[in-house]
């Protein structure tokens, strides 16, 4: 019994390694791009990238497209997808304080 089960291990493993062998070989091939070709893919995540703006993020470690920074008020990647939302905050945020510096000055000058 204990020798069919060993036996089952060992092939388990014989497969595991001859699959990270294929998994190892595609990645290879990924990162090594034909200058030729339009398809790009990420050395860090191995992932196809949809263009050249697409950016690898040190700070989140994953892909942002059209990438613009990584901020850390928000400790998140700006980019094509927030970067709407992310200037709608800026603009409210400098609308409060202009409001509140307005009432500040306001207030000292009828003092």
């Amino acid at each position: 019994m204990k020798a069919a089960k060993t036996h089952q291990y060992e092939h388990d493993d014989e497969e595991m390694n001859a699959m990270n062998a294929d998994e190892t070989s595609q990645s290879i091939n990924k990162s090594s791009h034909n200058p030729y070709s339009s398809v790009y893919y990420c050395a860090q995540c191995n992932i196809q990238k949809r263009d050249r703006s697409t950016y690898h993020c040190p700070d989140c470690d994953v892909c942002i497209e059209k990438y613009d920074h990584h901020c850390v008020f928000f400790s998140k990647c700006i980019g094509g997808g927030n970067i709407c939302a992310f200037w709608t905050t800026i603009g409210m945020v400098f609308s409060i304080f202009i409001g509140f510096g307005a009432l500040v000055i306001f207030d000292a000058v009828l003092r």
